[in-house]
């Protein structure tokens, strides 16, 4: 038989974006396996954390079980590198999740990092069908989430009809007040974020980038942006942009398509278009990526499901069920019979 024991103490480490998900992601999967939790918020969204931390000590939490910390990355490297701390869920950045991993040496971690989403667009595909989900997937939440639409692969032979159709739809989003009902993109972390990310589209551009449409900014507020054929090595294409940017080239071919949705070193979610059964296996079974959607982008993740990344997306697994599991221990227990005719009567 196997039991299952708590590891131990858990330091939950979350980024700003999404914050009260990242948050739910963690915590109670650690308290449903038993472990107490030292939990540190993003410095940048503090808030959420402080209310759900209050509404579980409401609720009948045991006292000292979950701990909430506040402070930047030094505190968090004081968490994970204290040999206190039995296992480590981490969402962030692929070079904190390396430096995580090597502090956490032969303690189980759950890393969720970086992506470059590639969502492929294959020619039999409902471009009307597509395109709205690609606006929603990559425009949503000003692009920062890691599951993001980022790079879009066309197939060559419709990628001049799609692309009007994409355009249309980023441009008729409304950038503006988060707290407006009418708004549809709202602002970025911060100005310095919003910067970086007209420099990166100013950047594809000078490279050879086509702007379909946005690429503006007003402070914080970063317009939707659509690119066509970026080079190859530009960090629109080959980093995460962590922005309101979709990056669209084209392919010929579905073996073209698996290797440039694998061209760089990410492999968390991707999402694939087509009306073919066939298609969709074979992209599925090609890409790299933790999670293939199809017929929806990248962006689609339900919570019971098994999360996680491939290559330097991460490692470990989050959703519900599969994150308890990543904070026990299981222990085989296994039980030498006697031969019946030895057995006490």
């Amino acid at each position: 038989m196997t039991l299952f024991s708590p590891v131990g103490v858990v330091a939950a480490i979350t980024p700003f974006n999404a914050p009260v998900n990242q948050l739910m992601h963690k915590v109670p999967a650690a308290i449903a396996a038993g472990c107490p939790v030292v939990f540190k918020p993003s410095e940048l969204t503090p808030a959420c954390a402080a209310e759900i931390v209050a509404i579980l000590e409401e609720s009948g939490l045991e006292p000292g079980f979950l701990n909430l910390v506040h402070g930047d990355h030094a505190i968090g490297s004081a968490m994970t590198g204290d040999p206190r701390t039995a296992a480590i869920p981490f969402t962030g950045s692929v070079a904190a999740g390396r430096a995580i991993q090597a502090a956490a040496g032969l303690r189980p971690t759950v890393l969720e990092l970086g992506n470059s989403s590639p969502n492929v667009v294959h020619a039999d595909a409902d471009l009307e069908l597509a395109a709205s989900a690609i606006v929603k997937g990559g425009f949503s939440y000003s692009g920062q989430l890691c599951v993001s639409v980022q790079r879009m692969l066309v197939a060559a032979e419709v990628i001049d009809e799609f692309v009007p159709i994409l355009a249309e739809k980023a441009r008729a989003l409304e950038v503006g007040d988060p707290m407006a009902e009418s708004t549809d993109v709202g602002p970025m972390i911060s100005e310095a974020a919003a910067e970086r990310a007209e420099r990166t589209v100013a950047a594809a551009v000078e490279r050879g980038a086509e702007l379909v449409c946005g690429g503006g900014r007003d402070s914080s507020l970063m317009q939707p942006t659509v690119l066509l054929r970026p080079h190859a090595d530009d960090p629109v294409v080959c980093d995460e942009v962590f922005a309101p940017i979709v990056g669209v080239q084209p392919y010929d071919g579905i073996a073209e398509a698996i290797e440039l949705a694998n061209s760089t070193p990410f492999g968390l979610s991707a999402g694939v278009f087509t009306d073919s059964t066939d298609v969709a296996f074979a992209l599925a079974r090609g890409i790299d990526a933790g999670t293939v959607n199809v017929n929806d982008a990248s962006t689609v993740r339900a919570d019971v499901s098994p999360f996680a990344g491939l290559k330097d997306s991460g490692v470990g697994r989050e959703g519900i069920r599969y994150a308890i599991r990543q904070f026990l221990d299981e222990k085989l227990v296994a039980f030498a019979l006697r031969p019946a005719e030895q057995a006490k009567r």
